[in-house]
């Protein structure tokens, strides 16, 4: 096995630890999603009530409980996992006090249910419920984000 394939299931491993830990956390009763920010060197930091939006069937957005910042994914390549589609995550950017800026992305991984029962993960014993997403991601600078939710907005 190459060096470069090895570092690329390394990265992947990461991501599925990254989702792995969203999902043993869970959501908050009555809250759309939660976010867990980690910083390099940094506890992670816990963010319940994120609003999360699938718009046109191309991006999806995570907002801050506060709808200050929005996390926007728009570049992926997509594949059906089962019922689940899962998507490698290519383009990233934070929009902040006015202003939207493309994160240096390393890696991301994005699972969504799009069905209305519950869906089992591979490789994993967790299932995603009925517009459930779960997103990890990881910055070159090494910030984890990951995101456990369920779609609140669907714009068509």
């Amino acid at each position: 096995m190459s060096s470069s394939h090895q570092r690329f299931l390394a990265r992947v491993g990461c991501a599925l630890a990254c989702v792995a830990f969203a999902v043993s956390l869970g959501t908050v009763a009555g809250a759309k999603g939660v976010s867990i920010i980690q910083k390099a060197g940094k506890d992670p930091e816990r963010y319940p009530g994120v609003g999360i939006t699938l718009i046109k069937n191309t991006s999806l957005t995570v907002t801050s409980p506060d709808g200050k910042d929005k996390l926007i994914i728009d570049k992926a390549a997509c594949f059906m996992v089962g019922a689940l589609q899962r998507c490698l995550v290519s383009g990233v950017s934070l929009q902040k006090n006015g202003q939207t800026k493309p994160l240096d992305l390393e890696s991301g991984t994005v699972y969504v249910n799009l069905t209305n029962s519950n869906q089992p993960m591979s490789h994993t014993s967790s299932r995603l419920p009925p517009k459930g997403v779960l997103i990890a991601l990881k910055t070159r600078i090494g910030t984890y984000i990951t995101v456990d939710g369920v779609i609140d907005g669907d714009v068509k």
